[in-house]
């Protein structure tokens, strides 16, 4: 077999560890990574790795002649990978694109994501003979029904065979949403473009149309809210506010004196990118954005506030990533505030295509919330959060009596994810994904206005369009649920539950109450002993596929549910039946002292 070439056309500074589960024996693979074959042995073990297999490299463990002539893993190659024992591997794809030369016959690759109408159309549908996964087949001989390849999917690799030589060019599922990549430009004192900040009348420069870059030097400017508004940058030229303190180190990382502590608010301003502000105990939201679109909030630090981001009407394609936010105020949590908040007021009722990217939201009452408006429709397509970590630990637990108790059923908090309204549009659905959430508890209503049940991601109010997938979700009472429809006919419309992995939920895994056509696939629900995986009430047209139960209940409660279809759903007593690897991610990552969490330990 021809060795497949590859050509990387873009390489992206802001990449995610992904994490690959490997099953005891051999795995079909493909991790978009340069990964030496020491760094391999490392992760998973010098004994529990066997062999591996590639194009036309291999490594034994038996074999310690010439003949193992793997290296390493190459980017848009796929391996065959065979250990003693299942385990976890963590690794982090190196490219966001890629080109893959496939030669006539068979091709071992690595080939990201791609369906098989996307595939047929880059290489030709006469010319694609045969795709093999490790499980599912394409073949163009076959009759229609046998073939269940649908498209690659990562982690995976694949046997791909052609007809005639054909290039396919990828982009790569992690990297689809990921931190918009900023060019920080130098804060020059011989730059005419250039202001320095060192005091609060320095501000009030902000508006001086000759400057584009804010250079702040380290300070508490809280003393009043720095608004800018009517000033706007370009897309090709936008403006800068950015900290500048001799080092590029993330805020979290930072002594307070360190750190520029400001209150930001945006009217009719576009086009700004704000790197490394801080909001350090401030009773007013440290950013405010109305009206204001096109801008990028990176590496944001907020600790000890009572409120955190807010986004209002008619903003637009706004990005908050790598940012940290932590420790929100007693009267905060009480109040029932949050830490990012979209928020419909005036008309128009509508705020498009926020990305919020590879942030942690700790120990707030709500990390996101996505605010509903009284008797109107609120559009909020495009709305991601990706990549995430939105997480409580026991110091806001109580005994639900109002006293703290690190080992209370109940928190001064609630949830995650607070989803009020959906989206609009079928073709930019609002997307819940690969984001890890923790600790959730029922909410103690004691002198407060809390009153949820501690889920971790919550619909509500005739939410449309919308995914929830590829999510760790664990240690919370309440996995997700759909509940209370208030005006609308259904709380959830048209969307889908996918690919989440649920572990030691104390109360119920998966909740669809009063929802219209909604998938259920691919989950793996585990450690939940307490309550039936999945709860059914008053809702219709529900496909619950391919899911898998690990020492959790496996039945279903049918409370009030038409049109229900399940297929192919898997049921095991314990996790070694299941043969199902622990999922593991590293959190506090800005900081001096990240964390390495193992969900199922």
């Amino acid at each position: 077999m021809k060795k497949t070439i590859l050509f990387i056309l873009i390489l992206s500074n802001y990449l995610f560890a992904e994490t690959l589960n490997l099953q005891q024996g051999w795995n079909l693979i493909g991790t978009s990574s340069q990964m030496s074959l020491q760094e391999l042995k490392t992760k998973i073990g010098d004994d529990n790795l066997l062999m591996v297999r590639g194009g036309e490299k291999t490594y034994k463990k038996t074999d310690t002649s010439s003949l193992n002539n793997f290296i390493g893993f190459e980017e848009g190659e796929g391996y065959w990978i065979k250990v003693a024992n299942s385990i976890s591997l963590e690794f982090t794809p190196s490219v966001s694109s890629l080109t893959i030369q496939l030669f006539s016959g068979w091709n071992l690759i690595d080939p990201l994501e791609l369906s098989l109408e996307e595939l047929k159309t880059k290489v030709g549908d006469d010319n694609l003979l045969i795709v093999r996964g490790e499980e599912k087949t394409y073949n163009k001989k076959n009759q229609l029904f046998l073939n269940d390849f649908t498209g690659f999917k990562e982690p995976y690799g694949y046997w791909v065979k052609v007809q005639n030589d054909a290039t396919i060019t990828l982009n790569t599922n992690f990297d689809e949403y990921s931190p918009k990549e900023i060019n920080l430009p130098l804060c020059d004192e011989n730059d005419p473009r250039v202001l320095f900040i060192k005091t609060i009348q320095d501000w009030e420069n902000i508006d001086d149309s000759s400057k584009t870059i804010f250079c702040v030097k380290p300070g508490n400017y809280q003393s009043k809210t720095i608004r800018i508004k009517n000033i706007s940058g370009t897309k090709n030229s936008p403006k800068y506010i950015i900290l500048d303190n001799d080092n590029n180190s993330h805020p979290t990382q930072l002594d307070t004196n360190q750190l520029a502590n400001v209150n930001l608010r945006f009217e009719n301003s576009n086009y700004w990118i704000i790197d490394r502000m801080a909001g350090i105990g401030s009773k007013i939201e440290p950013l405010h954005f109305f009206h204001s679109s096109n801008n990028i909030i990176n590496r944001h630090f907020i600790d000890s506030s009572d409120k955190g981001i807010t986004i209002r009407d008619a903003s637009h394609n706004n990005t908050i990533q790598n940012s940290r936010i932590q420790n929100m105020s007693e009267f905060g949590r009480k109040d029932d505030l949050t830490c990012i908040l979209l928020h419909p007021r005036n008309t128009p009722v509508e705020i498009k295509n926020t990305h919020i990217i590879n942030n942690e939201l700790h120990n707030c009452n709500d990390g996101f919330q996505a605010l509903w408006r009284d008797g109107i429709d609120v559009n909020y397509e495009g709305t991601v959060l990706y990549a995430n970590d939105i997480s409580v630990d026991s110091s806001l637990y109580t005994n639900c009596n109002g006293s703290k108790d690190p080992n209370g059923e109940c928190s001064y908090s609630e949830n995650a994810v607070d989803i009020k309204m959906g989206s609009k549009n079928i073709d930019n659905k609002i997307i819940i994904k690969k984001n890890n959430f923790w600790g959730f508890r029922k909410a103690d209503k004691t002198n407060s206005k809390l009153g949820d049940a501690g889920t971790a991601i919550v619909v509500h109010y005739g939410v449309k369009n919308l995914q929830i997938s590829e999510n760790t979700i664990f240690n919370s009472t309440i996995g997700i649920i759909s509940v209370d429809r208030r005006d609308a006919s259904y709380a959830m419309f048209d969307s889908e539950i996918s690919d989440n992995f649920i572990a030691g939920i104390l109360k119920y895994p998966v909740i669809v109450n009063e929802a219209l056509n909604t998938l259920i696939s691919k989950n793996i629900i585990v450690n939940s002993p307490n309550e039936k995986w999945l709860t059914l009430d008053k809702s219709k047209n529900v496909s619950i596929q391919n899911n898998k139960i690990v020492n959790s209940v496996n039945e279903i409660a049918y409370k009030s549910a038409t049109d229900v279809r399940e297929k192919d759903n898997l049921f095991y007593e314990n996790i070694e039946d299941a043969n199902l690897a622990d999922k593991l991610f590293t959190t506090n990552k800005f900081s001096n002292s990240p964390n390495r969490v193992k969900v199922l330990q």
